[in-house]
């Protein structure tokens, strides 16, 4: 009498888990090959960044911009104050019983306001260091702007 061997049940399982494994690796792999770069998160449509902004900057242009800015920050030591005092606020009001909607708005708006008034600043800085370039300087920026290089800090 021969006896026969049960057939073992779990080859096959086996086989199809490894199978699909596979595909699931191949298709991440092709997914993240063919995946778009992702974009500068401070990047808005065809608007560029500040820090790619400024790594397009000709040197001397940076060496300026950064005067600028020291200026303005000094100028505007102040308003930092005030940007603290509602981040304060805005604490107290959030842990407020009884919770009052109204004021946490008012904060933020005052927030939103203070945030307008520094983007007008910084705006303001910009123009002055693009408006005092060469129109040499300005076609190198752009040059450099449309090649997206980014540029090492000068030491």
């Amino acid at each position: 009498m021969s006896e026969k061997t049960p057939k073992s049940g779990w080859k096959k399982p086996l086989l199809i888990a490894s199978i699909c494994l596979n595909v699931l690796f191949v298709a991440a792999v092709v997914g993240f090959a063919v995946k778009p770069a992702p974009k500068s998160k401070h990047q808005i449509g065809n608007l560029h960044g500040p820090r790619e902004m400024i790594s397009a900057l000709p040197d001397e242009a940076r060496a300026n911009l950064r005067i600028q800015f020291k200026a303005a920050r000094k100028k505007f030591e102040p308003q930092r104050d005030l940007h603290l005092g509602l981040r304060r606020e805005m604490r107290a009001a959030i842990a407020a019983v009884p919770y009052d909607r109204a004021t946490l708005e008012e904060i933020f708006a005052r927030q939103n306001q203070y945030r307008a008034e520094k983007a007008k600043r910084g705006d303001s800085v910009w123009i002055a260091v693009i408006s005092d370039m060469t129109d040499a300087q300005r076609a190198e920026f752009l040059q450099n702007l449309d090649q997206k290089r980014k540029r090492k800090r000068p030491e």
